[in-house]
């Protein structure tokens, strides 16, 4: 890097939602430099159009798992978000993952596209942009178990918004003192 350049820094977001993944470039003033999302397939999508093993970005370009640069390990045709019983919400870890690494993948290109391109008023290039920090959202109280010995998942993803435990955690909030309630509530921002 020439020494006349400034670094800009910039902050990398992953947002892990519970439709989508996305992962967006910011200044420390909150401009946008790039981003990528990815919407998932789900099992409500079997027979229509969007039924078929790729991955759709929001720009509605179909990217599949083994067109990328990036190495995966094999991940089943199976769709991201599934209902497999009225009220389960189930994720496909591996899925979820590949579409952090995808979208993580298209923002670190598009950035060095864009420290590479000259100013197009053919003015000396004064700046480049640099990552220098990462946060991480993701699903609310999506729970998955990893394998301690495998390091791959033992189930799907259980959404949030499942309500399978529904009565067992009623139960529980009912026979939980208000004390108790009150400082898991401070703790962990959840009733």
């Amino acid at each position: 890097m020439p020494a006349q350049l400034k670094e800009i820094p910039l902050i990398c977001s992953i947002d892990v939602g519970t439709t989508s993944t996305r992962a967006i470039l910011f200044t420390r003033g909150g401009e946008e430099i790039t981003k990528h999302q990815i919407e998932y397939s789900t099992s409500a999508q079997q027979g229509s159009k969007r039924n078929s093993p790729a991955i759709f970005s929001n720009e509605g370009v179909a990217v599949n798992l083994n067109d990328s640069n990036i190495e995966l390990e094999e991940i089943s045709n199976s769709p991201t978000l599934s209902f497999p019983k009225p009220g389960w919400v189930e994720c496909n870890p591996g899925h979820i993952l590949a579409n952090v690494l995808i979208c993580l993948a298209a923002i670190v290109t598009n950035l060095e596209i864009i420290n590479s391109e000259e100013p197009l008023d053919n003015t000396p290039k004064e700046h480049i942009y640099k990552i220098v920090s990462i946060g991480l959202a993701n699903m609310r109280e999506t729970v998955i178990i990893w394998s301690k010995k495998t390091g791959r998942p033992l189930y799907n993803g259980v959404v949030w918004n499942d309500t399978r435990t529904l009565d067992h955690v009623n139960h529980l909030q009912a026979d939980t003192p208000e004390d108790i309630k009150d400082d898991l509530k401070k703790r962990t921002g959840l009733l």
